[in-house]
């Protein structure tokens, strides 16, 4: 058995909000544990699972991030919020498409690709305005 995470934890993903620091923790977390069953060869039992907790944890944060920036009136929340709609969209889609054909390495590959551009570039545009 393999103990090393998919994703650990750095303290250069900390940003200047408590809730959206605990919620990336979350997705993190959720992304290790598919990566867990994958390894232990569970992957198919716990697929669908995983699936719909990650669809909550990325519903819930993305709706969290979208209403600290409206309040902090961070100019680009609008373009933002189109952009978070099309990629939970496509996040459905690969979720559906991951557990018709059987494929968890689908999920996670897009769930990793989504973890670092969403700290690496989307973060870096609205990080100042999620301060509290």
């Amino acid at each position: 058995m393999s103990s090393h995470l998919f994703i650990v934890w750095q303290d250069s993903y900390n940003v200047d909000c408590p809730i959206i620091n605990e919620q990336h923790k979350g997705i993190i977390s959720t992304i290790n544990t598919l990566h867990y069953f994958i390894q232990e060869g569970h992957e198919l039992t716990f697929l669908k699972p995983t699936v719909d907790l990650s669809k909550m944890f990325m519903g819930f944060h993305f709706a969290t991030e979208q209403g600290i920036l409206a309040k902090s009136r961070y100019p680009g929340s609008e373009e933002d919020e189109a952009l978070r709609k099309q990629l939970f969209a496509q996040y459905k889609f690969i979720c559906q498409e991951a557990c018709i054909h059987r494929e968890p390495e689908l999920l996670l590959s897009f769930l990793k690709n989504w973890w670092i551009k969403h700290l690496t570039e989307e973060h870096k545009k609205f990080a100042p305005y999620l301060k509290n």
